[in-house]
């Protein structure tokens, strides 16, 4: 059935992955200046400069786990199948928060030598809601997997 509770939790963990490219990952401020880093730019209000390909690859495994995570809605059928997909977007999340963490300190070593204060971004933190959300999805898959083989020995 589609109406459990680990239905609820991928599609919260697979949205916040989808949502990664709309909100800005950080923001660097010195001064008057700032330089905001978002999926699609590097930019200071006024100019723009061009993301390297492998900041790309932050994109790409986050939507292939946020489109993972919401397909696992549809297994609800194959419990154990549902448990090995959960299995393997712990490792996508964890690619994404490790790429994260390596595009903050790319940026920054990018900028002019300064003082820069690093504010992080709603963009930064949703990877690990999504893992949070992955955990509590399995857990409760968990449950029903427990639940289906108790009520099998009963029989």
């Amino acid at each position: 059935m589609i109406q459990r509770i680990q239905s609820i939790y991928l599609l919260l963990g697979g949205l916040c992955l989808l949502a990664v490219v709309f909100f800005p990952v950080l923001q660097f401020e010195h001064l008057s200046d700032q330089y905001e880093l978002s999926m699609c730019s590097f930019s200071n209000g006024e100019e723009q400069a061009a993301i390297p390909g492998l900041y790309w690859a932050w994109l790409v495994v986050a939507w292939i786990a946020g489109l993972i995570m919401i397909a696992n809605i549809f297994g609800y059928k194959n419990r154990k199948g549902q448990m090995a997909k959960g299995r393997i977007l712990y490792v996508l999340i964890l690619i994404v928060l490790a790429l994260a963490g390596w595009m903050s300190v790319s940026a920054s070593d990018a900028l002019p030598q300064a003082e820069w204060v690093t504010v992080y971004h709603i963009a930064f933190y949703l990877p690990a809601a999504a893992l949070a959300f992955n955990w509590l999805a399995n857990r409760s898959i968990r449950n029903d997997e427990d639940l289906v083989k108790s009520l099998d020995r009963l029989r």
